[in-house]
């Protein structure tokens, strides 16, 4: 159970440092639409 719980924990860090990723290159290059980062 506790290695589950790691994973889920760390797969959810790493979406959250992915989408901060993704939002500084939007930013960065100044991209309009949303859907394009999906």
């Amino acid at each position: 159970m506790g290695l589950g719980k790691n994973a889920t924990f760390f797969g959810l860090a790493a979406m959250a440092a992915h989408i901060r990723k993704g939002a500084k290159f939007l930013t960065l290059y100044g991209i309009p639409e949303p859907s394009y980062a999906g």
